[in-house]
Parts: C-alpha cells; sequence; structure tokens
C-alpha cells in the first residue's frame, strides 16, 4: 500500500482488482467495509469497463478531469467490484503530476482513500500521513504539499437527477449550471 499527494489531498492507495491489498486498506483506514472507496484513474477510458458512462459523465469527465470531481456512476453489469458490493462505484482523475504518473505507470484504476483514520482530518503533506498511518504503509511519496487541501466535490450520476455527495471546491452551479 502507498500514499501519495493528489491536488486535494494526500490518499493512500491499493491495487483494486486485489481483494486482500483492499481489504488492508478498510484496515488502514479504520473504514466500514460498507463505506465505497474511490477508484483513480488516469484517463476517463479506465472507467468504462466498470460503470455505465452517459452522455453528462462524459461532459464532465472532459471538463473537469483531471481535476476534484469524483463521479459516482452505476456498476457496470459483470464488472469488477471493489469494497463495499452496492450499485455504484466512484471514481476520479486526479491533477496531480505524481499521482498521475503513479497511475499511468501502474495502468489500472487504484482503489483510494484520504491518507488517514476514518473521522481523522486528511493530511495535505507528507508529514501529515507520516503523523497519521505511516506505521501501516508501505511507501510515502513526497509530492510537498498538496494545491487544493480540501477532498473532492462527489457528484452522484446514478439516478435521474444528479446530486452532490459531497461539496468540495467545485460547486454544483459550476458541474450542473442552473439545470
Amino acid at each position: 500500500m502507498i500514499a501519495f499527494p493528489t491536488d486535494t489531498v494526500y490518499a493512500v492507495g491499493a491495487r483494486a482488482l486485489d481483494p486482500s491489498a483492499v481489504r488492508r486498506l478498510y484496515a488502514v483506514k479504520r473504514r466500514s467495509d460498507q463505506q465505497p472507496v474511490v477508484l483513480l484513474v488516469s484517463e476517463p477510458d479506465q472507467v468504462r469497463g466498470w460503470a455505465v458512462v452517459g452522455e453528462r459523465a462524459e461532459a464532465l469527465m472532459t471538463r473537469f478531469w483531471p481535476g476534484p470531481l469524483t463521479l459516482v456512476l452505476p456498476r457496470r453489469a459483470g464488472g469488477p467490484i471493489v469494497g463495499a458490493a452496492g450499485p455504484t462505484v466512484a471514481f476520479r482523475a486526479p491533477d496531480n503530476p505524481v499521482a498521475l504518473q503513479l497511475l499511468r505507470a501502474f495502468g489500472e484504476p487504484i482503489a483510494s482513500s484520504s491518507a488517514n483514520r476514518a473521522g481523522a482530518p486528511p493530511p495535505v503533506d507528507a508529514d501529515g500521513v507520516f503523523k497519521s498511518i505511516e506505521h501501516e504503509v508501505d511507501l510515502i511519496l513526497d509530492g510537498g504539499p498538496t494545491v487544493i487541501g480540501t477532498p473532492s466535490t462527489i457528484l452522484d450520476l446514478s439516478g435521474d437527477v444528479p446530486r452532490v455527495l459531497r461539496q468540495g471546491s467545485l460547486s454544483e452551479m459550476e458541474l450542473l449550471g442552473s439545470s
């Protein structure tokens, strides 16, 4: 398991297709196995094998990725299940050169969450990761402080009406306009 910077906060990540690695991620976070993780990707094409990507999702990925937007999409029938096995899966492409280089080198989505224990403030630098979970990760990539410093906006596109599940640096107006 590795901790690394994103544009928003530092993340901890594990191979999404390795169930034992994902279980370890949940254990490090002290997170309920009912709470989903986010899959970090380097490009929108990596989403299509896992989720149903509609026109609105395509437009938002084109406009805001890489960036501080997490999209919750309907899980593709027969697609891989990571962590909580619900009907949806969340994705984000972080706008950070260290994160993107890691994701491109890995070549597949990484199961991720902020690099802190559940309920604690997310770290914005490697020092914060070190103080929070350093003994439980294999490596901390120090890419300096994050640019944004707050978690991503989470937008749920799995239903008929888009819903902001968590407000981050992108507003609902920026994402959806006046619709």
